[in-house]
């Protein structure tokens, strides 16, 4: 059992710029108590080094990931698009958001997933320990406010929470047709051939998947900050630019010139 004074987070708003008087303006830093930490360093060892001997951990995944980076992950992107254009493909691409990812997990789906992955008995019950029953405060000026009880989402601050949120979504990429990369919260679908319509077609399909999964799993998508991009020859230009819009729950994405991935762009 994960002691219950060890569930309790201090949130310390951290001003970021703009209207000081705008809640949407600071960043929540969470602390948490000390020995809650290094008992999660013990456990989190011991995860990690089980899900990466089995391999039990999407290989699509760069995020949180020993030994791999964004570095990475942006020069299997740029490979990807490069492939397409050197075969003369048109190559279509979307950057998804999810909204507050981290925040959204559901518990229940959690340890679900944390089962199939063969984590039970105990060590189950452990990790449900450790999720429920948490408890915030938040300090400010001086002032701490009232015990707010949180039943949803990996723990801010804390050490296992990264790697839970991994678990979480590991399985987004399941019978996903074009290629996926992510970066823990940030994906990137790529679909390239050189019938255009096709490349859409397959991108759409798989959108449809990745709202499909988000609902399933409560990690609602944020349509405003999704994004489409067309990468094409010269000679293919003009058709790239007449091509049907990519499509998100209904909602045709917008089209750029240039997007910005992991703040690189």
């Amino acid at each position: 059992v994960f002691p219950q004074q060890w569930k309790r987070g201090l949130v310390n708003p951290l001003f970021k710029s703009g209207d000081s008087l705008e809640p949407n303006n600071y960043r929540p830093i969470t602390l948490l108590p000390a020995l809650s930490k290094v008992c999660e360093r013990v456990v989190f060892r011991q995860l990690y080094n089980y899900l990466t001997k089995y391999k039990l951990l999407s290989p699509f995944q760069s995020g949180f990931i020993a030994k791999d980076s964004t570095t990475n992950m942006l020069l299997n992107v740029v490979h990807e698009i490069n492939a397409g254009l050197e075969n003369h493909h048109y190559v279509r691409a979307v950057l998804l958001d999810f909204q507050k990812a981290f925040d959204n997990v559901n518990h229940r789906g959690l340890l679900l997933k944390l089962e199939k992955k063969g984590i039970q008995g105990k060590a189950l019950k452990w990790f449900e320990s450790y999720l429920t029953g948490r408890m915030i405060q938040t300090i400010l000026e001086g002032v701490i406010s009232s015990p707010l009880k949180i039943d949803k989402g990996v723990p801010q601050g804390s050490v296992l929470g990264p790697l839970l949120f991994l678990l979480y979504i590991d399985d987004l990429s399941l019978n996903i047709q074009s290629t996926i990369k992510l970066y823990a919260d940030d994906v990137f679908l790529v679909s390239h051939h050189n019938d255009p319509l096709v490349a859409t077609a397959i991108l759409n399909k798989d959108l449809e998947r990745v709202r499909s999964w988000s609902v399933r799993w409560y990690i609602p998508l944020n349509l405003k900050k999704c994004e489409s991009i067309t990468f094409s020859s010269r000679r293919h230009r003009t058709r790239a630019l007449a091509l049907p819009p990519l499509v998100l729950n209904s909602v045709p994405l917008k089209e750029y010139e240039e997007v910005k991935y992991l703040a690189c762009g």
